[in-house]
This record gives C-alpha cells, structure tokens and sequence, in this order.
C-alpha cells in the first residue's frame, strides 16, 4: 500500500479588495450601459432627493453647461456629468 502525503492549503481572503473589484466592475458595466441619464435616475445614482439635486448641483454653472433639453425633459451625458458632479460636491461640501 502506497501511503500519499496530504497537503495542506491556507486561503486568506481579503473583503475589503473584493469588495473594491466588485464595485469597480459594477461601475464600468454601468458606465458602459449608460450614454444619457435623466434627473431622476441621477438623483437615485447619487442617493440624493430629487429636490436637494436640484437645489445643490443641478442650479451650478458646470451642470447648466453640460445639460441638454428635449421640449421639458433634461438629459446629460454620463461620462461628462460624473465628473461635474464630484468637482461641484468638493467645492461645495
């Protein structure tokens, strides 16, 4: 009878990273899904109220720049508003 060591392996997972490369791939799957986004759907994005929007970001000069308008319905790009948004809340906040 032939006996077989058996080895033992050790598996240490870091959650922090995992989560990291989950929300990253998250984003760019909606990054790539996404060309336009409404108000309403930007407002759920950034977990803000559609009023508080509004009020804080959509009323700056860089959104007003980048919006476009369809007889009462505004729309912006994806790609050109994430970045507005971000520098417009560490100006502000």
């Amino acid at each position: 009878m032939i006996t077989i060591p058996i080895a033992q392996i050790d598996v240490s997972v870091n959650e922090d990273e995992i989560k990291e490369q989950i929300t990253q791939r998250i984003e760019e799957m909606i990054r790539d899904s996404l060309l336009m986004i409404d108000v309403d759907t930007l407002a759920k994005k950034l977990c803000m109220s559609k009023r508080f929007l509004e009020e804080e970001i959509l009323q700056d000069v860089r959104m007003k720049a980048i919006e476009r308008k369809k007889s009462r319905k505004r729309f912006y790009f994806y790609d050109e508003v994430i970045p507005v948004v971000k520098e417009i809340v560490y100006d502000k906040f």
